[in-house]
């Protein structure tokens, strides 16, 4: 086989490989998402008060937990093909105050962005504060990403 043509072969796999996976990633189904003000947590399971007044609850055997710990600012939680999770995240200090943050790499896939091996949506009016990777590319390191009330991704803060 030639170079060129062993070549071409190369990039075809790659490409078939890099469609594979976003395929077999589908974006989560988000049952419940917004700020808490009043969290609970307990051997079996982590209940939360939400500012619109809803009382949700996760039983621990039942959902995995994407964040490092079960309490934060905003709750959100659904089910992907990996099954039920729960996810917290931050406010943090020079930050936009709607910003809910996501430390974590993420990767560039058009309308969504993986993170923790989740593909989030992006908000309608997302806004990119630098440079948009090309699709199935990661963000730059230390890329910061705002999640909104919805458990939408509204924003990235470069840095």
């Amino acid at each position: 086989m030639s170079g060129r043509l062993v070549a071409t072969a190369l990039v075809a796999a790659a490409l078939l490989v890099a469609c594979g996976r976003e395929l077999s990633v589908e974006p989560p189904r988000i049952e419940v998402a917004g700020v808490v003000i009043g969290a609970r947590e307990d051997a079996v399971s982590a209940r939360y008060t939400l500012s619109d007044g809803r009382v949700w609850t996760a039983n621990k055997d039942v959902y995995r937990l994407l964040t490092v710990g079960w309490s934060g600012d905003l709750l959100v939680a659904g089910t992907d093909t990996d099954g039920q999770f729960v996810a917290t995240f931050m406010r943090q200090d020079g930050l936009p105050a709607d910003c809910y943050v996501e430390n974590r790499p993420g990767v560039e896939w058009g309308d969504y962005i993986e993170i923790r091996g989740v593909l989030w949506p992006k908000a309608p009016g997302f806004r990119a504060g630098g440079d948009v990777p090309s699709r199935g590319s990661a963000y730059e390191g230390g890329t910061r990403f705002c999640f909104d009330r919805d458990g939408l991704i509204a924003s990235t803060v470069a840095h």
